[in-house]
């Protein structure tokens, strides 16, 4: 016999539905089709009429397309001297 807190005890979440992975990610359902047809979305599970997305399909799939932010070089650019206010003649 089951006591309160075993009855009680939250599950896990394990998998999102097309809405719950979208609104997690903030992409429509368009896109994430679009990008399933091409071949660049999260793997999915299909049962039956019902399409799901693993936790871990949804991080495999962030971590392909997150990178590390890239830090350009700064250049140095020499200062110029400021144009001459007389005009040159032609």
């Amino acid at each position: 016999m089951k006591t309160n807190a075993e009855e009680k005890r939250p599950v896990t979440k394990r998998a999102y539905s097309v809405a719950e992975f979208c609104e997690g990610y903030g992409i429509s359902k368009t896109m994430l089709y679009a990008l399933w047809s091409k071949g660049q979305g999260p793997n999915r599970m299909d049962l039956g009429e019902r399409t799901l997305i693993s936790v871990q399909a949804a991080e495999a799939w962030e971590a392909r397309f997150s990178r590390a932010p890239t830090v350009r070089p700064t250049r140095h650019t020499p200062t110029r001297p400021a144009p001459s206010a007389v005009a040159k003649p032609l």
